[in-house]
Order: C-alpha cells, then structure tokens, then sequence
C-alpha cells in the first residue's frame, strides 16, 4: 500500500515539475493534471468493500426499522405485511444481484464518479441482503415489548 501511495505522490510531483517548465516557457499555456491512474491497493479493496457494505446497511435500515416499527404496532398491517416478507426473506444475494443489475442498468444515467453503477449495484444487492433480517427483528422486538409499556407511551 505505501508503494503505491508513493508512486502516485511521485506522479503527481513529476506533473507538477512538468508543469512548470510549460508555464515558464509559455506562460497562457494551459496545463493538465491528470489523477494517478494506477492499480487499488489490497487496503484501497478492503476500504472500498467496508464502504459499500456499510452504505447498503445503512440503507436497508433506514428503510427497515421504521417499516418494522410500524408493522409492529399494527396486528393488521402484519398479517398483510408478514407473507411478503415470508416470500422475499430466503431469497439469495446471488438470486438478487442479476436483477438488481439490470435494474440499476436500465435507470441510473448519472455519470458521477463517487456513485458509479458497480457501487449503486453492490449497495442495493447489500440492502436488500439486510433489508430483511433488519425487518423481522425489528418486527419481533416491537412485539415483545408489553401492552403496559406501549399504552404508558401513548400518554
């Protein structure tokens, strides 16, 4: 990881040096500075897995805890929440990740270089991965809290 790193500050001094002697000899001329372009570091991989799984968590439990909460309270909303939840729980990543790829392909147009489709894919597929566990543990643990308890919280 330090080679890497200090190839790319060696770079990105070279085209400074670089730079300069054609701002000294032309002083309108206009320079480029190009991003170093070499090979991610095994530390650069972990880092940018740890990001992805992270955001695809965070996700899923902003959508997940809420919506068990709700579902929790609710003995209704339950009942016609809780097959869909049946349906969709033991599904693979591997059985979402070519759907979600597709889909990902078909909609997302922007071109930034932050959110790249390769990381919008792995962080829905993530989400979704998380989306369920988050949702029936939140669902349980709404429901194992006593009707004592929730009736003292409506006062």
């Amino acid at each position: 990881h330090l080679e890497e790193q200090q190839r790319a500050d060696e770079f990105i001094e070279m085209q400074k040096e670089r730079n300069a002697e054609i701002l000294a000899r032309n002083p309108d001329a206009e320079v480029r500075i190009r991003p170093y372009s070499g090979k991610e570091t095994f530390i650069d991989q972990i880092l940018t897995s740890l990001g992805t799984v992270f955001s695809g968590f965070v996700l899923a439990s902003l959508m997940a805890i809420p919506l068990g909460i709700v579902v929790g309270l609710n003995r209704y909303l339950y009942e016609a929440v809780n097959p869909v939840i049946q349906v969709f729980k033991p599904v693979s990543p591997l059985a979402w990740l070519p759907i979600v790829t597709l889909v990902v392909s078909a909609t997302y147009t922007v071109e930034d270089p932050m959110f790249s489709r390769a990381f919008i894919t792995s962080m829905v597929t993530v989400s979704l991965c998380s989306l369920w566990p988050t949702l029936v543990n939140t669902i349980m643990g709404v429901n194992a809290v006593s009707q004592d308890l929730r009736n003292v919280s409506q006062v």
